[in-house]
């Protein structure tokens, strides 16, 4: 029995916080309150911290948390607030962090680290800036990353601050595969929403 992480609530949506088997279809209308969407980018986080953070007793790396935390995972963001609009103050990133600067750990401090919709705000090349991601991870951490899918949306169109924009297929080839010396794809675009892709990379 896993401990009480703040996300039960997962379940009515996902048997056992396993983002790839949805208990309803996946609906195309991410903009619904009843969408499962959103549900979906939150279950991938919390399966990846399940499996490399609390059954290892070790802690992740949660870049861009928007104030809302995964378990087990140190919390940054570039912005400070105590007025998030969805969820208030209630939660508070663990410290404030810029994502496209050198991260400030050393080699192999975590198992774990998590961006979900960070990766097309970074300014630069997204393949060195992700390069010192995998840096930051022991041998056999998880890099796990969400990104809006330029197929299904105008990705610098629903967010000026979007720096970045992707199909699917752009992003394997163009920023994962340059990865390949250091990290193995062991995941990719298997959310099948219609809004967002996903990559895991293992660090070797």
């Amino acid at each position: 029995m896993l401990p009480n992480t703040g996300y039960e609530y997962l379940r009515e949506y996902f048997p056992d916080y396993d983002y790839r088997r949805p208990v309803y279809p996946v609906r195309v209308d991410f903009s619904r309150s009843d969408n499962i969407t959103g549900h979906q980018q939150r279950a991938f986080n919390v399966w990846w911290a399940i499996e490399q953070c609390w059954k290892t007793g070790s802690v992740g790396l949660e870049l861009g948390s928007g104030g809302v935390h995964t378990p087990w995972c140190l919390s940054t963001d570039a912005y400070l607030t105590d007025n998030h609009p969805i969820y208030g103050g209630a939660c508070k990133p663990h410290m404030a962090l810029s994502a496209h600067e050198r991260l400030p750990f050393g080699d192999g401090s975590f198992s774990l680290v998590l961006a979900n919709h960070v990766v097309e705000h970074v300014p630069g090349d997204t393949a060195t800036v992700l390069r010192d991601w995998v840096r930051v991870l022991k041998p056999g951490g998880v890099l796990g990353v969400i990104l809006p899918d330029q197929q299904y949306v105008d990705v610098l169109a629903i967010d000026k601050d979007h720096k970045h924009a992707w199909t699917a297929q752009q992003f394997r080839d163009q920023v994962c595969s340059p990865l390949a010396d250091v990290a193995d794809l062991v995941e990719f675009d298997t959310l099948k929403n219609k809004f967002s892709y996903e990559a895991v990379l293992r660090k070797r």
